[in-house]
């Protein structure tokens, strides 16, 4: 019996095959990212602002967003990245849709990680209100324990001057 040989596999069409490496570059970069120090992802973040300015591609801008979420400290704008994203999703080519899915997982997590962000925030401002009510109240324990003390003082005088024999004041 003859051998028959396999089907060929077929190849994806190119521009998924770019896109593909498009994402993969991306994951990439991630990584990284995710492996420099603060500067340098400061000196990226400034990089990415300039070629952003100078060329409003949707390279620059996925580049300059995804900087905004990985950047850490003062660099860390979620607002300025969640806006970028939006207007990435939106005005992603029609024939690009793993571009668009891609801006809109970045979407996703931005919007999740303001959210989360937030919400420490306003826990951390409870906290930080839970503890000034604590301190006053200590305060106010403090004061009323020295009232205390001072009321018994003069009780125990009170009670001294009372228990002098009135001659003795003669």
């Amino acid at each position: 019996m003859p051998v028959r040989p396999e089907p060929p596999v077929p190849c994806p069409p190119a521009s998924t095959a770019a896109v593909r490496s498009e994402v993969e570059d991306w994951l990439l970069f991630q990584e990284k990212t995710r492996k420099m120090s603060a500067a340098e992802v400061s000196r990226e973040l400034e990089s990415a602002r300039l070629a952003y300015q100078k060329e409003r591609s949707e390279s620059n801008r996925m580049r300059l967003a995804f900087l905004y979420l990985a950047a850490t400290g003062k660099g860390r704008d979620l607002d300025k990245a969640i806006g970028l994203l939006e207007s990435a999703q939106k005005e992603a080519r029609s024939d690009d849709p793993a571009r668009r899915a891609f801006a809109g997982l970045l979407l996703g997590l931005a919007v999740e990680i303001k959210r989360d962000e937030d919400l420490i925030e306003q826990d951390g401002q409870k906290l930080r209100d839970e503890q000034k009510r604590g301190d006053d109240l200590q305060q106010k324990l403090i004061d009323l324990q020295a009232k205390l003390e001072a009321l018994k003082a003069m009780e125990l005088r009170v009670r001294r001057i009372k228990a002098r024999p009135l001659d003795a004041n003669k």
